[in-house]
C-alpha cells in the first residue's frame, strides 16, 4: 500500500506491506512541505507502476473491486 498521510510536521509517504495474516511492514519517508506534495505523488505513483509492472492488481478496499491493468496499459506505462 502506498498512501500520503498527513504527520504531525506535515505531510508524509507510507509505505506498508505484508503477507496476510502476519503483522504488516510501514517504511515512513521525511516530512515534506506541501509545495513537493507534486514530487512525491510522482515518487508514489512510481512505485505503484513498478508493483503494476510485476503483476500486483490494485484494491479498492472500501467497494471491493480489484482494478487489473489490461496488456495495453501496462504497455502504455513508462
Amino acid at each position: 500500500c502506498v498512501s500520503v498521510e498527513a504527520g504531525l510536521f506535515g505531510p508524509i509517504l507510507v509505505r506498508s506491506w505484508g503477507r496476510i495474516g502476519w503483522r504488516k511492514l510501514r517504511h515512513m519517508e521525511q516530512h515534506f512541505s506541501e509545495e513537493k506534495l507534486p514530487d512525491i505523488l510522482n515518487t508514489a505513483n512510481h512505485l505503484i507502476t513498478r508493483k503494476l509492472r510485476k503483476g500486483y492488481e490494485l484494491l479498492d478496499w472500501r467497494a471491493g473491486r480489484v482494478f487489473s491493468p489490461t496488456a495495453s496499459d501496462r504497455a502504455a506505462q513508462p
